[in-house]
């Protein structure tokens, strides 16, 4: 530990290993000489106080992000550190991260915040592999719901989206385990019910 010994006015430093934001700044302030570093190893809000990159993160810099991003954030790491590894796992909307496939790579551990079609949930875990994919809500049509092998949304809360499910569709997702969620408008909901009965 530098107790102000080593580290001192206008010494040249070099850090070797992962350093976070906060170690950095405390090494840098200590000497008004080059601070040169290799490695960074911390959060996503340390990354970006503010909301802005740190300006640590540069050309040649490999990164560590500790936790989990967004697309937007993993996005300006890449490219703020050039050909320098980036090290992430994602957490963000299906949207955005369907959007940037580029970062879904084998490996890659992602959360999916707010609602996924299945449609983009299988995309995505397409893309990872091996990552684990995590997502507690799917929104979708009932036609493509009733599609959705037995058992395979236990867990998730399932709504559905546009017309209201048949009564073979609305069996076809019960089966499916998922937590039906009823966010509609009476209106619609009645109707729905309406269809149900129509087909007893």
């Amino acid at each position: 530990t530098n107790t102000g010994t080593y580290v001192t006015g206008i010494k040249i430093v070099k850090v070797t290993d992962a350093a976070t934001i906060a170690q950095l700044a405390t090494i840098d302030g200590l000497t008004t000489g080059t601070l040169t570093v290799t490695s960074i190893s911390d959060s996503a809000a340390n990354l970006f106080p503010s909301g802005t990159l740190s300006t640590r993160v540069a050309s040649g810099v490999a990164v560590a992000i500790t936790g989990t991003a967004t697309v937007a954030q993993v996005t300006a790491v890449d490219k703020a550190n050039g050909t320098a590894a980036v090290t992430y796992a994602l957490s963000d909307t299906a949207a955005n991260l369907v959007a940037g496939t580029a970062l879904l790579k084998s490996g890659v551990n992602v959360t999916i915040t707010g609602a996924t079609t299945l449609a983009q949930a299988a995309t995505i875990k397409g893309k990872i592999g091996a990552g684990t994919l995590t997502y507690t809500t799917v929104s979708d049509t009932a036609a493509n719901l009733a599609k959705a092998t037995a058992g395979s949304l236990a867990g998730k809360t399932v709504t559905v989206v546009g017309a209201p499910a048949s009564e073979a569709q609305f069996d076809a997702i019960v089966a499916t385990g998922g937590t039906l969620a009823f966010n509609d408008t009476a209106a619609k909901l009645v109707a729905a019910a309406a269809n149900l009965d129509g087909q007893d």
